[in-house]
């Protein structure tokens, strides 16, 4: 006859996938400020962020005004990029693309562009890695 062996029940706090401590069930205090828990905080952080953005925009943009106007006084091959650009910020597809965007979207298209910019043609790499990795196709014409 084969006697059933008794297994001591392990401690809690090998039980699998059950961490069990001694101590008196407490809730654990959370690193994090509560503020960013809050989706009504997290909201108003966005909109903080964003209203900081604008104010810094407007002060870049208002020190950068000569220059531009300057530029497309000076009737270069450069004034007409610079106008062309003006324009398409005024009313056209650049100003509908960029309206609304999030303050941390708008600061990274806003690095594609100066990248652009600056960089000229080597930033092509970085812009196609950008087309291929998002699977973005070029805008149809209406």
């Amino acid at each position: 006859m084969v006697t059933a062996r008794k297994w001591a029940p392990l401690p809690n706090r090998y039980r699998a996938g059950v961490s069990v401590s001694a101590k008196p069930l407490c809730p654990k205090k959370d690193s994090r400020d509560m503020d960013t828990l809050d989706p009504i905080a997290a909201l108003a952080a966005a909109i903080t962020a964003h209203r900081q953005l604008a104010g810094q925009a407007r002060t870049n943009l208002e020190a950068a005004t000569p220059a531009l106007v300057a530029a497309i006084r000076h009737g270069s091959g450069q004034s007409a990029k610079v106008g062309a650009i003006l324009w398409s910020c005024w009313n056209g597809a650049l100003c509908d693309a960029l309206a609304g965007l999030d303050a941390n979207l708008a600061k990274a298209v806003v690095a594609m562009i100066a990248a652009r910019a600056h960089l000229g043609g080597d930033a092509d790499d970085m812009l196609r890695k950008i087309i291929q990795q998002s699977g973005s196709q070029p805008p149809t014409a209406p």
